[in-house]
């Protein structure tokens, strides 16, 4: 019997000593797994609490995708009654589960920093102090998801993109700089839709006087490509930072830009509104002073002279 358990005790020791040895090389290995998304991290002690017994239990089990799909299910509750600190407890859950899927990080912030954002803005009875506490509070939570979200799926360019959108939205507190960036960001992930980017990308650049250099040559860059040309905003865009970096007999004509001089006059017309959120406009008042004698616009839809202007009736120009 002596002898049996001093066997034992040597084999005891023997994997004892080897499991020790093994540690740092499948803790090393356990890592790289995961930072590859090859493997997911365990779930922490408040998860757990959170999830239950039973859910955890099937968690545990392989199941972490089923389990966040149900969530998001329940957490539909609490954006339908604005119970908005339950759902971003309930994203957090999710996300913890499943921090390799953009989806549910979108889903989290998006509901943030736009629904909780818009129903602090529209919510009656609170004082106003505590309405803009509250909005700012929540832009900064759904903020704070997106960026933990581009952390856990760094080439996914579409929250990169979203990042963009959040920084760079009017009705928000605006970041144009780290909005600009967001989308050069988006535009190097496998995958994106680079065009579409560039455009997103230069509809920011040019609202920020200090960077008119990097503007032009990005405009020219987008120009190159002829499907980016149909758009009306390029097309102003161009149009107007022509004035600042060509001579007269080097700037391409409205005909040649917009394609007709009555297009040109529409697009015109539009891109003149978006002045207030800091779009560049040289030239374009003379243009279209020039083009409404031409077409002989009358004064009732004059976009120069109409505050709140919606457009041209609808048979009043040929397309």
């Amino acid at each position: 019997m002596k002898k049996t358990a001093r066997k034992l005790l040597v084999i005891f020791l023997v994997l004892l000593a080897t499991g020790i040895a093994k540690l740092p090389f499948e803790q090393k290995l356990a890592g790289e797994l995961r930072a590859r998304g090859l493997i997911q991290a365990p779930l922490d002690l408040d998860t757990r609490t959170k999830l239950g017994q039973t859910t955890y239990a099937v968690a545990l089990g392989g199941l972490r995708s089923l389990v966040a799909a149900l969530l998001n299910l329940r957490a539909y509750v609490h954006f339908e009654y604005q119970e908005w600190f339950e759902l971003e407890d309930a994203y957090r859950t999710i996300t913890t589960l499943q921090p390799r899927t953009p989806y549910y990080w979108n889903e989290g912030f998006s509901h943030l920093a736009y629904d909780a954002y818009a129903d602090y803005r529209d919510k009656p009875g609170i004082p106003e102090a505590r309405r803009r506490l509250r909005q700012k509070e929540f832009l900064a939570r759904g903020l704070a998801m997106l960026k933990e979200g581009i952390r856990n799926n760094p080439d996914d360019w579409h929250l990169r993109r979203a990042l963009g959108r959040l920084l760079s939205n009017p009705y928000k507190p605006q970041d144009l700089p780290a909005a600009a960036a967001a989308y050069a960001e988006a535009i190097e992930c496998p995958g994106a839709p680079r065009n579409s980017l560039a455009r997103q990308r230069l509809y920011i650049l040019v609202r920020m006087p200090n960077r008119r250099a990097e503007t032009w040559k990005t405009v020219q860059e987008v120009w190159t490509t002829p499907e980016n040309r149909i758009y009306p905003s390029v097309q102003s865009i161009f149009f107007t930072l022509q004035f600042a970096h060509l001579p007269a007999t080097e700037r391409l004509g409205l005909e040649e830009i917009y394609g007709s001089r009555a297009k040109a006059l529409r697009n015109l017309s539009w891109y003149w509104k978006r002045r207030r959120e800091g779009f560049p406009m040289a030239g374009v008042r003379e243009s279209l002073e020039l083009l409404i004698k031409e077409f002989q616009v009358p004064d009732a839809y004059n976009p120069l002279l109409n505050r709140n202007w919606h457009g041209f009736p609808r048979k009043f120009l040929e397309y």
